[in-house]
């Protein structure tokens, strides 16, 4: 389950990285969670931050 949750959020930072248009609960979507909550927690448990931080993080640097 562990593998799972990583390689889920992996793919999750890719998508907030690279797909701009798309809104943060469509990538919790895409990457098989039915629910945001257990998306950002398992999101801020593997990165340290949360997918709204990613976001910022992403846009300040262009």
């Amino acid at each position: 389950m562990e593998y799972l949750n990583r390689y889920r959020i992996n793919l999750a930072v890719y998508m907030l990285t690279s797909e701009k248009h798309m809104q943060i609960q469509e990538i919790a979507e895409k990457c098989g969670y039915d629910s945001l909550c257990s998306f950002n927690r398992n999101f801020r448990k593997c990165t340290g931050s949360t997918p709204s931080e990613v976001v910022k993080e992403e846009n300040a640097g262009e």
